[in-house]
């Protein structure tokens, strides 16, 4: 029988799940909400990317859906302007707090919202799509008409034999790995057996990252989308990514 203080231990040890954080203005850099989420999850578990059009939905219709909240550390006195999306990222990246989590329960997956309060200007939002957000690029998605499903970030489809589908469910576990879950495993691996292959892909990784947010900041800043180019903006990246790892 567990004692009152190993059912303690037991309880402070237990994974606190994801950490999400709100920045506000005036914090802000151009008075912009910012949001950012780690997801925290076992391990082996993958996030994928993917993209659902917008629907109107009939009364009683299934719609399939998930969502957690947890609160966590808390971003205070910060002086006027002075967060930005880099900074969010920063954040969410930091091990020493705990909030990028390591081990058998890690951060999986990791987002960052620019939410401009100008209702000219588009929502940018950033996403990783691979575990370890401080060896991950925070890759740009713009909502806009005739988006492609995102193939490199998205998990086989399994149809009818998924195991979330089948009754009893979860008897078996499939690999959902996508294409860019893979390659970034295999460069972990890589930059494990070298520290100076790790280095050289972390600075083309930062660089890419770095271009990809000026880009942003531009259209923010100018109020200028070319929809076009957005369409693909979130793919095109990914693909600059595992050109990196290969």
């Amino acid at each position: 029988m567990a004692t009152r203080c190993d059912r303690m231990a037991y309880r402070y040890t237990e994974p606190s799940s994801c950490d999400t954080f709100v920045a506000l203005p005036p914090a802000t850099l151009g008075s912009r909400i910012i949001f950012g989420k780690n997801s925290d999850r076992p391990s082996d578990e993958v996030q994928e990317i993917v993209y659902f059009p917008a629907a109107t939905h009939t009364r009683g219709e299934k719609v399939e859906e998930a969502g957690e909240f947890v609160p966590g550390f808390s971003i205070s006195h910060c002086p006027e302007g002075s967060i930005t999306a880099e900074t969010m990222m920063a954040i969410l990246r930091d091990k020493e707090s705990g909030i990028n989590m390591e081990g058998s329960f890690m951060t999986t997956g990791s987002m960052v919202s620019i939410l401009p309060q100008e209702a000219h200007l588009p929502c940018i939002h950033f996403f990783t799509g691979t575990p370890d957000p401080d060896r991950s690029l925070f890759k740009p998605f713009i909502f806009v008409p005739n988006i492609i499903q995102l193939v490199k970030t998205s998990s086989p489809v399994l149809g009818p034999e998924d195991p979330v589908k089948k009754q009893p469910r979860f008897q078996t576990k499939p690999d959902r790995r996508h294409e860019l879950y893979i390659k970034h495993e295999k460069a972990a691996v890589m930059q494990e057996s070298s520290k100076e292959k790790c280095d050289m892909m972390m600075q083309q990784i930062r660089k890419l990252e770095k271009e990809r947010i000026d880009e942003m900041e531009n259209i923010l800043q100018k109020g200028c989308l070319d929809v076009d180019q957005a369409v693909n903006l979130f793919s095109n990246c990914t693909e600059d990514e595992i050109l990196i790892y290969a």
